[in-house]
């Protein structure tokens, strides 16, 4: 698999799981406690992916990834 193709899965899941944890706030603040939560959840776990599939492209692309590791 191409490298340029983690990174663009990355940038993609990193915007979806933006957008879940700005759905989250709304939810929040419309006084939905427990449905926000879920979308906390599943915001952090999207921006999680996003990291892992970056630090997966700059492995593929031959790049030291995680700073001082």
């Amino acid at each position: 698999m191409d490298p340029r193709d983690d990174a663009a899965t990355a940038r993609v899941l990193l915007g979806i799981g933006g957008r879940v944890l700005v759905v989250a706030a709304v939810l929040l603040v419309a006084g939905s406690p427990i449905l926000a939560l879920v979308a906390m959840c599943g915001g952090a776990a999207l921006l999680y992916a996003a990291r892992s599939a970056g630090e997966l492209s700059e492995q593929r692309a031959g790049r030291r990834v995680g700073g001082d590791r």
